[in-house]
């Protein structure tokens, strides 16, 4: 049996002192209705909602569960705004969205015209990649490259995506 995303997480954090420790290892859980309903693919809502995602995580992420009323507000200037779905932000205050048409996972910077970039094809393929470049700080592993990352997602080194500004 494999381990679950919360186990994975926990056990990641082990080495983080104690004091520090609950503030940046907690998992957030989406509402699988409320994702469905905003017309998330089902196989992310259930991801979302039953393994969790980290609150905070390096990058500089967030992720929060927005409320309704505000979705149309947070992705204003974003065009065809209906077909993503927000789950968090970047340290930029830059919106990170679920594609709603293909499942992919992307970000609009709002300093760049809302210019999309890509993340990752697929929320079970975020986490990986966030767990792997989070065990990289947590580990000060200097020798992480994007070719670790494609390992996960061989999209990730595309044209405008984030994760080879990210890896250095």
């Amino acid at each position: 049996m494999s381990e679950s995303n919360k186990e994975k997480w926990k056990r990641l954090f082990s080495k983080v002192p104690e004091d520090i420790r609950e503030d940046v290892s907690q998992l957030i859980y989406f509402d699988y209705n409320t994702l469905v309903n905003n017309g998330v693919l089902k196989e992310t809502a259930q991801f979302l909602s039953t393994e969790g995602f980290p609150e905070n995580s390096a990058p500089f992420l967030s992720f929060s569960i927005s409320d309704d009323s505000k979705i149309e507000s947070l992705l204003n200037g974003i065009d065809d705004s209906t077909n993503y779905y927000p789950i968090g932000s970047n340290g930029s205050g830059d919106i990170i969205a679920v594609q709603k048409d293909n499942d992919n996972i992307v970000y609009f910077n709002h300093d760049d015209f809302h210019k999309k970039i890509f993340i990752n094809s697929n929320i079970r393929k975020f986490f990986d990649s966030l767990y792997l470049f989070q065990e990289s700080k947590i580990n000060k592993v200097e020798s992480l490259s994007i070719n670790d990352f494609i390992k996960i997602d061989s999209n990730c080194n595309s044209k405008n995506s984030m994760w080879p500004n990210e890896v250095y």
